[in-house]
Formats: structure tokens, sequence, C-alpha cells
């Protein structure tokens, strides 16, 4: 089975995009893709890890995904925030551990990224762009918001991850970061990176070539270093390890900025 299936099923319910479009739906975005120029951007479909499969609950609980999916649609229709939640959660649980994983590249973590449409960052989080000195690759207006918001450094507040839609799984987080607001440092420098802004550029412009590569990119996600058999653990509690377990506590931040760091060193070479 794919990492988490359950959880991932919850997860295409929660931001309401179909995570592998049909074969119709797929090609019209692949065309419109080729269109623009360049190989990298094209859209993949993603190879299944041997051992692994989409049917997994067929005959055990055929209606399991769909059961999973109803109940996190109706809660989430009730609590919006929830659907940042679960985002998170698939990532911890199917990334962190990986953080060396040759699986992905730039295209796919410049996708995974847009999962920052939606949730809401605490000013601790980016702090270090308005003081001592405004950062520079942000615009003036958006340094206000933000200034009213955070007015010193140490508040205890948060505000949204994406200031156009904050409750709408969409692509505006690119449009804001070609607008230079975006909240966070690694979000913004996949704008100001050479290597990555076409990726951004792309996204900002075609909404279903971003909701195609982000159901790609969540199914590699997935598929990396899958724990089978005895493997792995059933958390007694689901906001934490069990304990005598241990958490690498890298960041989702410091994965991105070493994939565009390695884009872009690979952009400057060819």
């Amino acid at each position: 089975m794919v990492c988490a299936p359950l959880l991932a099923a919850a997860v295409v319910a929660a931001v309401a995009v179909a995570c592998s479009p049909g074969y119709g739906a797929y090609a019209a975005a692949e065309q419109e893709a080729a269109g623009a120029g360049g190989s990298d951007l094209r859209l993949r479909q993603p190879p299944i890890t041997r051992g692994l499969s989409f049917d997994f609950y067929k005959r055990s609980c055929p209606r399991a995904e769909s059961i999973v999916r109803d109940f996190v649609r109706d809660a989430v229709r009730k609590d919006v925030g929830l659907a940042a939640g679960l985002l998170r959660l698939h990532f911890h649980d199917c990334f962190v551990q990986s953080y060396h994983s040759p699986d992905l590249d730039a295209t796919d973590l410049v996708a995974l990224s847009g999962a920052h449409t939606v949730g809401l960052g605490h000013c601790a989080s980016f702090e270090g762009r308005l003081f001592p000195r405004p950062d520079p690759t942000m615009s003036p207006d958006f340094l206000g918001r933000l200034r009213r918001t955070c007015p010193a450094k140490g508040t205890d507040a948060r505000t949204v991850l994406d200031v156009r839609t904050p409750d709408v799984f969409d692509n505006k987080y690119y449009v804001n970061l070609v607008n230079r607001e975006g909240l966070l440092v690694s979000d913004q420098d996949l704008f100001t990176n050479d290597a990555t802004r076409p990726i951004v550029e792309r996204f900002a412009r075609s909404q279903r070539y971003f909701f195609h590569q982000f159901g790609v990119s969540m199914v590699k996600m997935g598929q990396i270093r899958v724990l089978t058999g005895g493997q792995g653990q059933v958390r007694r509690n689901c906001s934490a390890r069990n304990p005598g377990t241990t958490d690498d506590g890298l960041e989702w931040s410091s994965l991105v900025q070493t994939v565009v760091d390695a884009a872009a060193e690979s952009y400057s070479t060819s």
C-alpha cells in the first residue's frame, strides 16, 4: 500500500483535489505544460513502487477510502483548519524521515510547497524578514501588513500563509510569490531562485497544471521508504510518536532550500 493510504484519502478530501484526474484531463494538462517549453516542466505519471497498490483495501474493505473521504470532507466543512493539519501530518509521516531522498526533484518540491495555500504561520517563523531590516524581496504593502500583525520581535500572533484565498486550496500561493508576497523565506526563495522561478510562474498561470502536479508529487512522496511488515508503529496518540522512538526534527523549509540550491547549481552549469 502507498504510505498512509487512508491518510492520503483524507488529504485528498480535505483539499478537494483529485490526485489522479482522468486521462483526458491529464493529456490536456500535459499539452498545456509542453506548450510553454521546457521538458523539466512536463507532467509525469509517477511509477508505483514494487509491492505497493492503489487498491490495497479492495477486498478487505472496498469502501475504506470513500468512508474516510466522506468523513473528512464533512469535518473540514465544519473546521477548514483541519485541511492544513492533515497536509502537514502527511508530510511528516511520509517525508521528513527521508530528507536525502533522490525520489523528488525541484518540480515536486515546488508543487508540494503549494500546500502553503492553506494554513497559518507564527510570527516567529518569519520575523527575521521584518527585523531589524526588512527583507528586500518582500513587497512594501505586504511588509506593512505583516508589521501590523507582528509589530515587534517575539510577538505571539499568527497570520495566513496565503493572503489572497487563505481557506481555499488553489494556485494563489504561487501568485503571491510572483507578487513578492510569500510569507516564509523558503516560500519566496522559490521565486527569487532562477532555477525554480519558471516552475512557480507556470503554477501561477495554470491552476489545472498545479493541481495535477501536486497529486503526482503527493503520490511520489507517499512512496518514499515505505515501512512494511513489522516495521513502523501504530501511534497510541495520533499527535505524538510512541515513547522510545525518535524524531529527526527536520524542517520542510530546510528540505526545500537544499533542493532549490541543487537546482540552482544544475541551472548555472547547464
